[in-house]
């Protein structure tokens, strides 16, 4: 969802989201695949058009701080259709981005 009031400024709302994995053919792997659950991820942006060469940007990305695991960085990794998925492939939790573009 985009809100721009102004050639200057604007903001985005945006959800990132996906369905939970459980439909995997896994009959020829020494282990089941591991089954990621669905997610919502929500982040935010704004901008500033301070020159016409130059804009600011300003993101806060997963404001809910969500746990989530992306299945293709899971799928292969080894672990058994039943262990508990280990922290290190989780993705970002919250996290801030500003950015400064410089058109010339």
């Amino acid at each position: 969802m985009h809100w721009t009031p102004s050639e200057q400024w604007g903001a985005e709302w945006r959800l990132r989201a996906a369905a939970g994995k459980s439909h995997i053919d896994d009959s020829n792997a020494a282990y089941g695949y591991y089954r990621t659950a669905g997610y919502g991820v929500n982040d935010l942006s704004a901008w500033w058009q301070a020159q016409p060469t130059l804009r600011v940007n300003l993101a806060i990305n997963n404001v809910f701080d969500k746990t989530y695991y992306l299945w293709s960085d899971v799928r292969r990794s080894g672990m058994s259709a039943a262990d508990p998925a280990p922290e290190f492939y989780t993705q970002p939790g919250r996290n801030f981005a500003l950015s400064v573009k410089f058109d010339y």
